[in-house]
């Protein structure tokens, strides 16, 4: 039982850090795309796109 219970949280923490890790690429290729600045325009766009 108390092995069991071990096991499971061991799991949820490999989730949890397989999700975190997921989460910093996603952040990393977002930041990538911003420094190139193919995000920056598509945010200039829509701005113009809201103040018409």
């Amino acid at each position: 039982m108390r092995a069991a219970k071990v096991s499971s949280r061991n799991l949820t923490l490999a989730a949890y850090f397989y999700w975190l890790n997921r989460m910093m690429h996603f952040y990393g290729m977002l930041k990538q795309e911003m420094d190139s600045g193919a995000i920056y325009i598509s945010f200039e766009q829509l701005d113009q796109a809201i103040n018409e």
